[in-house]
């Protein structure tokens, strides 16, 4: 069984996911769907899911996310 798990049909993400990585991820997926600033705007659903300032974000970027987490930043990003 692969270690990979489908979030979308063109996006895959392994079944853990760092703080860093789901950042570059929702900015990918927020590029691809056209929408203004999607850096910022990723940050801002990162923030928003895990209750954080944008510090709080890169300075953890190791942090693994939890299920729940990881279902919210999909949910919101795409």
């Amino acid at each position: 069984m692969s270690s990979l798990l489908l979030l979308r049909s063109d996006f895959l993400l392994p079944n853990f996911v760092l703080l860093r990585d789901a950042l570059t991820s929702a900015g990918s997926r927020l590029t691809a769907a056209g929408v203004p600033s999607p850096r910022m705007n990723a940050e801002l659903l990162l923030m928003f899911t895990l209750n954080c300032d944008r510090a709080y974000l890169y300075a953890h970027p190791e942090r693994q996310l939890g299920d729940d987490e990881k279902s919210r930043v999909q949910k919101l990003s795409t």
